[in-house]
């Protein structure tokens, strides 16, 4: 559950393993742990941005790696300082690696992370239509929490869009949710 502070907690315990594995010289170890999946809250300034950026000058360019951490930071861009056009630009690029790349996983996750920043940024239309790309792509490689996510902003930005039965589409019916946990919006 949630108390105040642990997010902070959580990223200065993050930061000092990235770091110790920096100086170790364990770049790969240290990547992996930046890709951490840490949720922010909007506004609320951990630090996680800070972090990002190091690992996204250390990784590799056109790598699944750097794709991964460019869409972790395009959310945390949005979320924790409201930069929108930073977290586009980010989503682009990690947009453009999956596609280069073959990384359908990862484009799944950038496209259902971009939706959650649209659906916070009243970006409703946009929002829709990238949840609905990840609804409607292969289902086989999909991460539940990816999948619930994508459902979730696919609905909700219906809503806002006043069309309620958009998230029932028949696209994204015929993905229907891989289990009963994420059909009912759980994880």
């Amino acid at each position: 559950s949630y108390r105040p502070g642990y997010l902070q907690e959580a990223v200065a315990n993050l930061r000092s393993a990235f770091e110790y594995h920096i100086e170790a010289g364990d770049t790969d170890r240290a990547l992996e742990l930046a890709q951490t999946p840490l949720r922010t809250n909007p506004g609320e300034r951990s630090g996680l941005a800070d972090i990002l950026g190091l690992a996204l000058d250390i990784a590799p360019q056109d790598s699944s790696d750097r794709g991964h951490l460019l869409s972790i930071y395009g959310y945390v861009a949005a979320m924790e300082n409201g930069d929108y056009p930073a977290a586009d630009r980010a989503f682009e690029e990690a947009f453009e690696i999956a596609r280069a790349n073959g990384d359908n996983t990862l484009l799944q996750l950038a496209l259902a992370q971009a939706g959650q920043v649209d659906l916070q940024n009243m970006q409703g239309r946009e929002g829709s239509k990238k949840s609905v790309a990840v609804l409607t792509m292969s289902v086989d490689n999909l991460e539940s929490s990816t999948e619930c996510a994508a459902r979730y902003v696919s609905g909700m930005c219906g809503f806002m869009n006043g069309e309620p039965s958009a998230s029932k589409s028949s696209e994204i019916s015929s993905n229907p949710p891989k289990s009963l946990a994420t059909a009912f919006g759980c994880m």
